[in-house]
């Protein structure tokens, strides 16, 4: 992930939605330069992009990390094999919040409600997978679960991140 300059975006952002806006209306500087250096001219003093706009989230209460999990058996040792990766490495040993370490290992259903971007997926998916490594036999065929999601664009997203933590970036079922 890249750091991105809010300000500069915004700048960037303002010259590129110009310069459409000057392309999209035809206006020929060679057929019509007065009406073309009017429409540039307008186009430099109208603000088209607000912000940037900064909003605050309360972090999340901490739990242990995988790493911590798996050395007080809580999570199967086969997360292991996520130090062994550059991406792996970085979710090996960073802390968890609090409602996803609470998923480890429940033997129940359960709710979680929480915001955008707090970690639901891992809720269920991190309790899931290590099920999956306790049951073992990974060579044997059939379906083990089922993901169900309400949008097929949210589902080829998970399936990718899903892929990408099992097989590319972990290498724990490569």
């Amino acid at each position: 992930m890249t750091d991105i300059d809010p300000i500069a975006f915004t700048s960037q952002l303002q010259e590129i939605l110009a310069r459409y806006i000057t392309t999209s209306a035809s206006v020929s500087p060679a057929c019509a330069p007065l009406l073309a250096k009017a429409l540039a001219e307008r186009l430099q003093k109208q603000k088209l992009v607000k912000g940037p706009f900064v909003e605050s989230l309360p972090d999340f209460v901490k739990a242990g990390s995988i790493r911590e999990l798996v050395d007080a058996g809580e999570m199967h040792e086969l997360w292991g094999a996520l130090q062994n990766s550059r991406d792996g490495k970085a979710l090996y040993g960073r802390p968890l919040h609090l409602h996803q370490a609470a998923a480890i290992g429940r033997n129940e259903n359960y709710l979680v409600a929480t915001g955008t971007g707090s970690g639901k997926t891992e809720s269920f998916l991190f309790p899931l997978i290590d099920d999956l490594f306790r049951e073992g036999d990974f060579k044997r065929p059939g379906v083990r679960a089922i993901l169900v999601y309400p949008l097929n664009a949210l589902a080829n997203d998970q399936m990718h991140r899903i892929a990408r933590l099992l097989f590319e970036s972990s290498a724990i079922l490569a």
